[in-house]
């Protein structure tokens, strides 16, 4: 995929706002942009905030408290018989 480097920093200079899948193409590409950094920050204050309430964040956080929950409960049956 050819990329005009050139005009994508043109229309992110003049207020273009890239998707979420465009700003990850473009920092592959070694395009940086505020938007991208600025969704990195949101989301890291989001992870701390939601580990500090002990809540799961992401789908494999959710995945590996379940499988632990799942482990303690068999384990727990194993013990009681």
């Amino acid at each position: 995929m050819a990329l005009k480097r050139e005009r994508i920093e043109y229309w992110l200079s003049r207020g273009a706002i890239p998707s979420d899948t465009v700003s990850q193409i473009l920092l592959r590409s070694g395009i940086k942009n505020k938007y991208a950094e600025q969704k990195t920050t949101r989301r890291t204050r989001a992870k701390i905030a939601a580990r500090k309430k002990g809540v799961t964040f992401t789908k494999a956080e959710k995945l590996a408290a379940q499988k632990a929950a799942e482990e303690a409960a068999s384990s727990t049956e194993a013990k009681s018989t």
